[in-house]
């Protein structure tokens, strides 16, 4: 592994400490060519393929969180940085909350959702505890807190009682994988009398998809007129195993599990072949996949008391309530009318995700860290 001292960053404004994720490529590459200005460093916890950067030389790769305290050159880029972003709280926050006030006073902590809807459920044990006590007190001394949606941060308040000043920050795409969902919508499927319905049911093996409760209710009907597709490619795979078991034993040969990764295009491919999607996520989660099934033009059903549900029925996204399935026939259930997938249409060609995201961070990266 590369040492930190043959890396090239001059005078870093801005840290990034940030977990390894599916989203960690998209997101440097989004830094480093769309807000050039602040001069970026990286520090990746985990594991971590540099393939596909654009610029390898401002990115280091840490194993664990211990790394953030103990290396000096760490702690001479959490010194020397205008700003820190910790994205991703999942355990770097156990270093940063024994950091010196003056750096937590920069630093700025940008939850993606599993990293702090956890915090629902109560601490099993003293060691539990702990680090509950410690994000806790990192998200109430930091300079601010990030989400990637309207409705995040107030969810956040609710389940801790913490108030901190707050931004939107999404998580921006890879500039260098641009999608266009037009280029793949197909109208064949407009228009022709199908056998069968292809339904997406959740993003991942992960167990606020809630599965089982979705394969309940799909199996009032009938099951020989659909198919039926799980992403389980990455997540748990204790969970996993419990969704592959429920699959076969509630749908039967109409469940079709998804246990391999595909490129970004063939996965988009996949998804333009769907005619519903099913998100029974109980907090924001997997919006890639809804925002892809939108653009494509599908049907999609999400939980109607979920911060995601707020932000697209205020954009004005044509979208189905999952509680409403119980009370739909097959036909009523597998109908999208042309307006509204017409509707989504349009919305999806108007919307533009960089400088949407773009517009986010620079209020972030503007935000003063004096108190």
């Amino acid at each position: 592994m590369p040492t930190i001292e043959n890396k090239t960053c001059q005078k870093p404004i801005v840290l990034h400490i940030i977990s390894s994720d599916k989203f960690t490529t998209g997101y440097i590459n989004f830094m480093t060519k769309e807000v050039p200005s602040y001069n970026h460093f990286f520090v990746v916890l985990g594991m971590f393929d540099e393939t596909g950067l654009i610029n390898k030389n401002n990115v280091y790769i840490i194993r664990d969180y211990f790394e953030i305290l103990l290396k000096g050159c760490i702690r001479t880029l959490v010194n020397s940085s205008k700003k820190i972003i910790v994205s991703g709280v999942f355990t770097s926050y156990i270093a940063v909350a024994f950091w010196k006030k003056k750096f937590l006073k920069k630093t700025f902590l940008h939850f993606w959702g599993g990293d702090f809807y956890h915090l629902r459920k109560p601490a099993k044990d003293i060691r539990t505890a702990m680090k509950i006590r410690l994000k806790k007190y990192c998200a109430r001394n930091c300079a601010g807190l990030l989400f990637l949606i309207e409705g995040e941060y107030d969810n956040f308040h609710e389940i801790t009682g913490i108030v901190n000043r707050h931004y939107i920050a999404p998580m921006p795409g890879d500039p260098l994988e641009k999608i266009h969902y037009a280029a793949y919508r197909s109208t064949s499927d407009k228009t022709e009398q199908k056998t069968h319905i292809n339904i997406l049911v959740g993003n991942s093996a992960t167990n606020t998809n809630q599965h089982a409760e979705v394969f309940e209710a799909l199996g009032k009907y009938p099951l020989n007129m659909m198919n039926i597709y799980v992403p389980l490619s990455y997540g748990s795979p204790v969970y996993r195993e419990f969704v592959l078991k429920e699959g076969h034993r509630l749908l039967g040969t109409s469940f079709h599990p998804m246990l391999d990764f595909m490129s970004k295009k063939e996965y988009i491919s996949f998804l333009a072949k769907m005619d519903i999607g099913i998100f029974n996520n109980d907090r924001q989660q997997g919006m890639g996949n809804i925002n892809a099934m939108l653009g494509l033009g599908k049907k999609v059903f999400i939980r109607n008391d979920t911060s995601m549900w707020k932000k697209y029925f205020n954009e004005g996204w044509a979208i189905y309530s999952i509680s409403s399935i119980s009370n739909l026939n097959y036909r009523d259930f597998s109908f999208f009318s042309e307006e509204d997938r017409q509707k989504n249409e349009l919305l999806d060609d108007a919307r533009d995700f960089g400088t949407i995201a773009k517009t986010a961070w620079n209020k972030v990266f503007e935000a003063r860290t004096e108190f």
